[in-house]
């Protein structure tokens, strides 16, 4: 809706009328008016633009972000996986080889004590030799005594 003639004739007289404290007034005003909206207005708006584009940045930054800590944190779940799988057949390997150990050792200790055994058959075998010489020599003696 315009103003109609009859604002602006008694805009006009009202101008005329008034002191010149007023005019000035009312001039700097309008001056004031358009220097904010020729001038300000249009650098406000491209500050605000500018810091809407900054935070849009930002926000994209953000989610580039989380999205490069979300990758990083997969693969750190991946290695990990990786490395309870290591583990895991570690454990087994050691597991086979504590049993195969005991298995070695049962071995040993049988084997010790057959040694033992047979070191005992041995001395007996050794004693009774010992004797069978001495009876032979014996024989021996007493052949050549009755020759």
């Amino acid at each position: 809706m315009e103003p109609g003639s009859e604002f602006w004739a008694s805009v006009g007289q009202s101008v005329a009328h008034s002191s010149g404290e007023w005019v000035v007034g009312v001039a700097g005003i309008v001056a004031l008016a358009f220097v904010v909206g020729k001038y300000v207005l249009p650098v406000w708006r491209d500050a605000k633009r500018a810091a809407s584009e900054i935070d849009k940045r930002r926000l994209e930054l953000d989610v580039k972000s989380q999205a490069d800590e979300d990758a990083q944190a997969r693969d750190r779940i991946r290695l990990t996986e990786r490395q309870l799988e290591i583990q895991a057949g570690q454990t087994r390997a050691i597991e086979a080889l504590t049993a195969q150990t005991t298995a070695l050792n049962a071995a040993l200790d049988t084997s010790r004590a057959n040694s033992a055994h047979m070191g005992q058959r041995v001395s007996a075998i050794d004693e009774r030799t010992t004797r069978i010489e001495a009876g032979v020599a014996e024989i021996i003696d007493i052949a050549k005594a009755r020759e």
